[in-house]
């Protein structure tokens, strides 16, 4: 958490986005997608920072049984945010 405010501090973002993973691929994961979204929600909360967003859209593509690879994830914040870069 720290970490993340010192990087929006130093870089200056706008923005900092949390991206819960919905269900990895590459190994098993230890806790339900729901359980850590939840979590995270909670850390983010009590950060009391407004820069910091909780982004859930892994999860919501793993629901509905489409990718949540990080390029897909990737790509669609470059569509909705044209122009912006991504740090």
């Amino acid at each position: 958490m720290a970490m993340a405010r010192a990087a929006a501090d130093a870089l200056q973002l706008a923005e900092v986005r949390w991206i819960v993973s919905g269900d990895p691929e590459h190994k098993p994961a230890v806790a339900r997608a729901e359980d850590r979204l939840a979590m995270t929600r909670l850390a983010v909360r009590d950060m009391h920072d407004a820069r910091m967003r909780v982004d859930e859209r892994e999860i919501i593509a793993a629901r509905a049984g489409g990718s949540n690879f990080t390029a897909a994830t990737i790509r669609g914040l470059q569509s909705e945010l044209p122009g912006q870069p991504l740090v």
